[in-house]
This record gives C-alpha cells, sequence and structure tokens, in this order.
C-alpha cells in the first residue's frame, strides 16, 4: 500500500468514526459496473476509479463505504453530476475535500484529507452538480435500519462534463435560444435530431425538470432506438419525451419543430430547438456558404 492510500486509510479511521480492517481498489473496466458485498465483509472502504466520462456503478448488499473516483478526460474546470437510487438502505454522501489548493497526488506526502457531507439519500434523488479541476472522490456510506428488509442495492449514475460558466452565473442563459452555429453543431453531433409536433408539457417541481410530449414524424438521428417509439402498432408517427429545466417555463406551441439534444441520465434532453422552416432555411443558407459541418438528411 502507498503512502497515498495509506495516509486516506488513516484520515478515514477518524472522519468515519470507526476503525476499517482493509481496504479494497478496483478500476471499472467499462463505462457500467458491478460491484457486491457480503454482509460480514471485513473491508471498510472499497475503492473505485472510473475510466468514462458518463456511467453507471451499481452496488449490490452495499456494505461499509464505497470511495467513487471520477477523473475528468480533458483538462480544465468540469462539473460532476450524479443521481442516485437507493433500495432498502439510507445512504450518506460526503465529497472528500483537502486543505490546500493542491490535488495530493502531485505531492510525496499528501495533506489531510475531510469529508464533506454532500446529501443523505433514501429513494431516488434528483441530479445533484459539483464543480471542481482535480478528481473528484465521493464517499457513499450505506445505513440500513432494522425496518428494511429484503435485497439492498445502490445505483450511481455519474456524468462529467465541461462546466458551463454563463448558465451558472446566469440561469436564463441555459433557456435562451439557440444561435446559428449552435443549431447547426447540434444537428451534426447531438444524441438524438429529431423532426415533429409538441403533444403536451408536464412540470415536475420536486425534480426541477419540465417534461414535453412530441409527435415525432421524422427520425434524423437518435443514439438509443428506444428514446421516440411507436405508442400503437398501427401508428403512422413515434413518441417520445424531452427534458427541459423547469426554470426555463416550456409552454406547447402549435407547428413542426426541429429538436436536437443530448441523453443525461438515460433520458433525452432539449439543447435546441427551432421552427422547421425556420430551420430549413438556415441549413440551405449554411451550405450554400461553406458553413455546414455535416451532410442534410
Amino acid at each position: 500500500m502507498d503512502f497515498f492510500y495509506l495516509g486516506k486509510l488513516m484520515n478515514l479511521v477518524t472522519v468515519f468514526t470507526a476503525v476499517f480492517q482493509g481496504f479494497a481498489h478496483e478500476i471499472c473496466e467499462s463505462c457500467d459496473c458491478l460491484l457486491s458485498d457480503l454482509p460480514n465483509s471485513e473491508h471498510g472502504v472499497r475503492s473505485v476509479k472510473t475510466i468514462c466520462d458518463e456511467g453507471k456503478i451499481e452496488w449490490y448488499s452495499p456494505y461499509g463505504a464505497l470511495s467513487i473516483e471520477l477523473k475528468y478526460s480533458r483538462s480544465g474546470s468540469y462539473r460532476a453530476c450524479f443521481m442516485i437510487e437507493s433500495v432498502n438502505t439510507e445512504l450518506q454522501v460526503s465529497e472528500e475535500s483537502w486543505n490546500n489548493s493542491e490535488f495530493p497526488l502531485s505531492r510525496r506526502l499528501p495533506p489531510a484529507a475531510s469529508l464533506k457531507p454532500l446529501v443523505s439519500i433514501n429513494g431516488n434523488h434528483k441530479e445533484f452538480c459539483v464543480t471542481s479541476l482535480t478528481p473528484v472522490i465521493l464517499y457513499l456510506e450505506p445505513v440500513r435500519t432494522q425496518e428494511m428488509s429484503g435485497l439492498s442495492h445502490v445505483k450511481f449514475q455519474y456524468l462529467l462534463e465541461s462546466r458551463n460558466f454563463k448558465a451558472e452565473l446566469d440561469p436564463i442563459e441555459e433557456c435562451r435560444p439557440c444561435s446559428k452555429a449552435e443549431l447547426i453543431n447540434a444537428y451534426c453531433s447531438s444524441d438524438f435530431v429529431i423532426e415533429g409536433r409538441m403533444a403536451n408539457v408536464t412540470h415536475k417541481e420536486e425534480e426541477s425538470k419540465s417534461y414535453v410530449g412530441v409527435h415525432v414524424s421524422r427520425v434524423i438521428r437518435q443514439r438509443d432506438s428506444t428514446l421516440f417509439y411507436r405508442p400503437h402498432r398501427d401508428s403512422k408517427e413515434l413518441y417520445g419525451h424531452m427534458v427541459i429545466p423547469r426554470h426555463c417555463g416550456a409552454k406547447k406551441s402549435k407547428g413542426t419543430f426541429l429538436f436536437a439534444g443530448k441523453v443525461r441520465f438515460g433520458e433525452p434532453t432539449k439543447s435546441c430547438s427551432l421552427y422547421l422552416d425556420d430551420w430549413e432555411r438556415i441549413a440551405a443558407n449554411a451550405v450554400k456558404d461553406g458553413d455546414m459541418l455535416c451532410t442534410l438528411k
């Protein structure tokens, strides 16, 4: 065991106010990991390093604590977002913080670390984000009460993405219409690009989200074929929904739109939209001027 992990373990003794008898470390071999503990496991802390900017960790029969190191693949400031579902267990989530601005891997003997409580979870929890310049280390501690019975299970989904300073400084920035350049980029690189009409808008205050139902007349691209589906066998149009931040105040509008966006935590999230007629004019001019980044479909 090297000095870094030995130092971390000694700090955890005081943070968790318990003596752990072992330390296990593993690296996720893919973006999705499965972990399982036995009730009488001797190790107190399992440590996992992720290799992807987006993924999922499922922890069955959680025992002791789980340390998760999230490291962004790019340099600079980024945002680490996660959603957690806990079944038959309460979960305390904390973030490891250091007493100086230097990340401990750059030092031979690291400074003392402390844990900053972030959130307590019992059931499903909405998206939670932290920003950082260095790897983010989270600690998950399950707490099982006598009232709980059956198999316990924790599902941890995470997403690491470049930090949007404008949106953080001004939430309205997140809701503004896309520029021509952003529309072209979204058309060419988004997880989904569709043409369709708005069916309904449902606001979920507890999730801080709005769900926009869409009747899809044409799919230009979709990362997952299950995003938009036929509600009935004889249906001529596909149907699905998109997520929009609640504070954007989405309202149902008539007409046919071009919608583009990313998949976040398994849900299609809108990034750009425009009336289809307006998009066709923008796209035709972009092709004429040599500004189109991909082939139109």
